[in-house]
């Protein structure tokens, strides 16, 4: 019986130790992939259970303004709730000492904005 149970104890690290490690690594690809700007915009625009802002799809970027640390995009896709319309916004970016950009901040483009900048 005690063999079992020691068996059992070993598994259950075993799978812990695993899981940590799986953890580790899924965090590591994410911050590598969190270097570009498309790729942390498009990721923060389209996950996210809390987002307010969440987007279906992207359909283009526009780039407005960029340094070494910041980065002002225009992105327009279509809205996630229905009736799925398209929608624009301009995030602000910022890229920290490692080298991985996150949204600073992000508004809302109105339509009269939208209309005045196509004129």
């Amino acid at each position: 019986m005690k063999k079992n149970s020691k068996h059992k104890n070993t598994l259950i690290v075993f799978f812990c130790i695993l899981v940590f490690i799986l953890i580790i690594v899924i965090h590591n690809i994410q911050n590598s992939k969190n270097t570009d700007i498309n790729y942390s915009a498009k990721h923060y625009l389209t996950t996210g259970f809390f987002n307010n802002y969440k987007l279906y799809n992207v359909d283009y970027y526009h780039l407005v303004f960029s340094d070494t640390k910041i980065a002002i995009l225009e992105v327009q896709g279509m809205e996630y709730k229905v009736p799925h319309k398209t929608v624009k916004y301009r995030m602000i970016m910022q890229k920290n000492s490692e080298g991985l950009w996150s949204v600073k901040t992000l508004e809302p483009l109105s339509y009269l904005e939208n209309v005045n900048k196509s004129n």
